[in-house]
């Protein structure tokens, strides 16, 4: 996990790579893979979530932009 955690990624790479690694390993060590996958779901989890806030905030700025836009006509 050390090496998929090295270098800065996005969530959702994480998410995959770690996904990868307990689909590996899940028939020789179950326990590893399992807590692998929990791992994989959360990171899924933060990812759904800051996109999520990214497009509440671009939502909103957009519609500051038109706001502004309509008082200019």
């Amino acid at each position: 996990m050390a090496d998929i955690l090295k270098f800065p990624r996005k969530n959702i790479h994480i998410a995959v790579s770690l996904a990868q690694k307990a689909r590996e390993i899940q028939d020789s060590d179950r326990d590893v893979a399992l807590h692998l996958f929990q791992e994989a779901v959360r990171y899924f989890l933060m990812d759904g979530l800051t996109s999520r806030g990214q497009i509440k905030y671009l939502r909103k700025v957009n519609h500051i932009l038109s706001a502004k836009l309509e008082e200019g006509k």
